[in-house]
Formats: C-alpha cells, sequence, structure tokens
C-alpha cells in the first residue's frame, strides 16, 4: 500500500508539473523573479561599473533580503493554485473517481509545487551564489547551508499555499489570501507582539531571513528550521483535512 501511494504522489507529482510549466502563472512568475534580479544587479552595475565588479560581493545582502519577497510571490502564484483549481475547473471530478487516496493528491501537488516554484528561482540563486563568489574569491560553507534554509522556507510557505488553496473557492481568491497570510499578516502581527515586546522569531515573516542570517555567519538555524519544519507539518496536516471535507 504504502509503494503504491508513493508511486501515485509520483504521478500525480508529474502531472501537476507538467500542467505548471505550460501555465501562463509559470511565465508570469518566470518573469517576476528576471525583473527582480535584473533591477537588483542593473542598479549594482549602474552605480560600480564593470571594473570593480568584485566590490559586488559586498552587497549581496540585497539579493538575500529580497529573497523571501521573491519567493512568497512564486509561491502565491503557483502553489495557491494548487487545490482550489481542480475544483474551479472542475477535473477533480475526473481525479477524485480515480483509485487514489485525498492525502496523496496533496503531498503529489505539494511536491510539484515546491519543485516548479524552487526551478523557477533557480537561476536566482546560482547568479547571486556567483556575485558571492566574485566578491569572496571563495564560496564560503555557509552560502550552502544557508541555501539549504531557504529550501526549507519554501517548503513552509508552500505549506501555507496549499492550505488556503484547499479552502478557497477561486483561485484569484487563492492567491491574494495567500499573499495576505504570507506578506501582510505578518507585518501585523510583529507590529503588534512586538509592542507589547515578544519575539516573533518564530513568524514566517521574521523566519525568511534566516537562509541570510546563516549565509552571513549568524543566527540560529536549528531553531529556526524546527519552527519552518511545524509550520510545514500543521499546514499540511490541515490541507488534507481540508481536502478531505471538500464536495462540490
Amino acid at each position: 500500500m504504502m509503494t503504491n501511494d508513493f508511486v501515485q504522489i509520483g504521478v500525480v507529482a508529474k502531472n501537476e508539473i507538467i500542467k505548471s510549466v505550460r501555465g501562463r502563472k509559470f511565465l508570469i512568475s518566470t518573469a517576476i523573479v528576471f525583473l527582480v534580479f535584473l533591477l537588483i544587479t542593473g542598479l549594482q552595475m549602474a552605480t560600480n561599473g564593470w571594473d570593480d565588479i568584485k566590490d559586488i560581493g559586498q552587497f549581496m545582502s540585497v539579493y538575500f533580503n529580497m529573497f523571501p519577497m521573491v519567493i512568497t510571490l512564486v509561491v502565491a502564484l503557483l502553489a495557491s493554485v494548487a487545490i482550489v483549481s481542480e475544483f474551479e475547473e472542475r477535473t477533480a471530478l475526473i481525479l477524485l473517481t480515480k483509485p487514489i487516496r485525498r492525502p496523496t493528491i496533496v503531498f503529489g501537488k505539494f511536491l510539484a509545487s515546491f519543485a516548479v516554484g524552487f526551478a523557477t528561482i533557480l537561476l536566482y540563486l546560482i547568479v547571486a551564489i556567483f556575485f558571492k563568489a566574485v566578491g569572496n574569491g571563495h564560496i564560503d560553507g555557509d552560502l550552502f547551508a544557508g541555501m539549504g534554509v531557504y529550501l526549507i522556507y519554501i517548503m513552509a510557505i508552500t505549506g501555507v499555499a496549499m492550505l488556503v488553496s484547499a479552502f478557497a473557492k477561486k483561485s484569484s481568491t487563492s492567491a491574494l489570501l495567500t499573499l495576505f497570510m504570507l506578506l501582510i499578516l505578518p507585518l501585523i502581527l510583529e507590529a503588534i507582539l512586538g509592542m507589547k515586546g515578544l519575539d516573533t522569531w518564530f513568524l514566517l515573516g521574521s523566519l525568511g531571513g534566516a537562509g541570510a542570517d546563516v549565509i552571513s555567519g549568524g543566527g540560529e538555524p536549528f531553531r529556526d528550521i524546527a519552527a519552518m519544519l511545524v509550520w510545514l507539518i500543521v499546514t499540511m496536516a490541515g490541507s488534507i483535512v481540508l481536502f478531505k471535507k471538500r464536495q462540490f
């Protein structure tokens, strides 16, 4: 049974990846990543010039500070429609008639959303690593550790997007709610809790900087990773529960 579930998860993920890559939202998300990268790189090139390209390594914080926002936009466009689109387009009527369990569908869609989202921002990461290496003359081990933290962060916010997608009625609503949950709500909570003197390190808004902290040689990666995994487990469990209860 378990082996069959893994095979079905792979099939769902494969079909979802093909569907996502062929869709308009994938092109839009890719364009956003390129635009952000070109703006950051272009401004730094214009400021420093090609002769001082090694100085660009000193400004890598700009890339990594923008990275959580780039990830959020990509996830909001791709993962937030993973489940709701099946009901909105009525394709779930066909999918749910297959001998496949609903949790298997959720896990397959999660893997696909994570894979497509990561692939979309992979070039951004590669170029950021290149400039970091040019600036330092070598690639620090902390850089790859930070990238690993970013991968887990992508999983965590993808889980949030899946939860919203399992709840929402329309794709547009799901995308907006995902942006609210990942961009606006954390700012509100951080402001309110901060006024009361409470630490907000466990909120996704704060966890978005964990990868940059590791790359700079600081932070508390084990604590932050644990918090991200809690977000992932809770949101995925909620997604499965909502998907199981959902009817046409």
